[in-house]
């Protein structure tokens, strides 16, 4: 089965938190203050290798125009066509902010869109499961479950590993994204996830035509069964097929070699960042000539320590 040229857009948001949430991501190794800026560059060199046709669209608080990186970010804009900065002037208390990712969903503005957290790269598992989702037009909603904990009702989708056909879900098209802001605007924690769950499991029989369930298993996470009735596969039953159509395999193990789980928060700064430039060639050349133009993003990005420059 060939995979048919779509219009992929894959969404993040990036804005400074007003609350830490320590206490609820006591877990996560990465906690420093520029934590959403490490892997930035390794995600455009990965997403323009793997999803070559898609757009990447980042949402940004205007506070960040503050920022040291910001002028990085305009830098890269201008220099992979495909990478769109979107700024969000608008007030909030939390992490309300996130929901923006989800607006070419509700714009109906692309054939596919998949939402991702910065603080994580794509690895293969994660590809493979994203691939399956373009090329089986009959499912319109993917969820990626990855970790022993997403095994409870708040990760029946994952914000950070979710994918949609916006143009095919019959019951959001009358549903603006203004309308949908307002609607889950809250200054609770993750909230993005909670509202993106209340809209889409309310239809039974729609879940089970529609929805896919990709269970990520690996040596020290079992996600477990489906959460609601839908279609569900494990990874396992893919890795056979030829959905992942890269020619060098390099690329993917190297990949593979910061990432035990798919979605894992990490810190891809330093001599890893820099091979996987240059395993892109081209694709990877215009950001590493990008890094090495300025000393402070030089210091930030090359150097394999934590917070290296303050903003």
């Amino acid at each position: 089965m060939e995979e048919k040229k779509k219009n992929t857009v894959i969404s993040y948001c990036l804005f400074h938190p007003h609350k830490e949430n320590n206490d609820i991501r006591n877990w996560d190794k990465h906690a420093g203050e520029n934590r959403y800026w490490y892997n930035i560059p390794a995600i455009l060199c990965i997403n323009n290798v793997v999803y070559p046709n898609s757009e990447i669209h980042l949402y940004i608080t205007t506070n960040l125009k503050t920022h040291f990186l910001y002028p990085f970010l305009i830098k890269l804009s201008e220099s992979l066509s495909n990478f769109k900065i979107i700024e969000i002037d608008e007030i909030y208390s939390n992490t309300e902010i996130t929901l923006f990712r989800f607006l070419p969903l509700f714009n109906k503005s692309c054939d596919i869109l998949f939402c991702r957290d910065l603080d994580s790269i794509p690895n293969e598992d994660e590809i493979i499961a994203s691939k399956f989702f373009l090329l089986f037009e009959q499912f319109h909603c993917q969820n990626i479950r990855s970790h022993t904990n997403h095994k409870y009702p708040i990760t029946v989708i994952l914000a950070g590993l979710c994918g949609f056909r916006p143009k095919n879900i019959e019951f959001i098209q009358n549903i603006s994204f203004e309308q949908f802001y307002k609607n889950s605007k809250s200054s609770e924690y993750g909230i993005d996830q909670k509202s993106i769950i209340q809209l889409f499991i309310k239809e039974i029989n729609w879940i089970k035509k529609h929805f896919v369930d990709i269970r990520i298993n690996t040596k020290i996470h079992d996600p477990g069964k489906p959460l609601i009735k839908c279609k569900s596969y494990k990874i396992n039953e893919f890795k056979k097929s030829k959905f992942l159509k890269i020619n060098d395999r390099n690329f993917i193990n190297h990949l593979n070699l910061i990432t035990n789980w798919a979605g894992e928060p990490i810190d891809s700064r330093g001599i890893w960042l820099i091979k996987c430039l240059i395993f892109a060639d081209d694709k990877g050349k215009k950001i590493l000539e990008i890094i090495k133009s300025n000393e402070k993003w030089q210091e930030f990005y090359f150097q394999n320590i934590n917070e290296t420059v303050t903003t």
